[in-house]
């Protein structure tokens, strides 16, 4: 899925995002592509952070907040696309199985 800006932009936003776990999992999660692009499994994973913040409100606020300002969609947009239950489903994989990000959400 397509950046609105350069990556290390997106990474100093996304390590504002107030939970540990979060974190640690960024380092695992976040996939940026040589083109800059980021991976549909990333956009999955900061999906899933945006529905939930894994308990934490503040942490769901501000990934949603993240994700509205990184990507060409804001995350309402994305949640009438992706399911939660496909974004979960493909938030670990290397290679996504759900609908096609790219050609449905960056054409917004």
């Amino acid at each position: 899925m397509r950046l609105k800006m350069k990556p290390d932009e997106a990474m100093k936003l996304l390590n504002g995002i107030p939970h540990n776990t979060c974190q640690i999992g960024l380092t695992k999660h976040w996939h940026v592509l040589s083109n800059g692009d980021v991976k549909n499994q990333s956009a999955c994973w900061l999906a899933c952070w945006a529905w939930t913040g894994l308990g934490s409100e503040k942490a769901r606020v501000e990934s949603e907040s993240v994700f509205n300002k990184i990507f060409p969609i804001d995350f309402s947009a994305f949640k009438k696309r992706v399911s939660h239950k496909v974004a979960r489903d493909n938030r670990y994989r290397a290679t996504y199985s759900g609908p096609d990000l790219d050609g449905k959400i960056d054409n917004a």
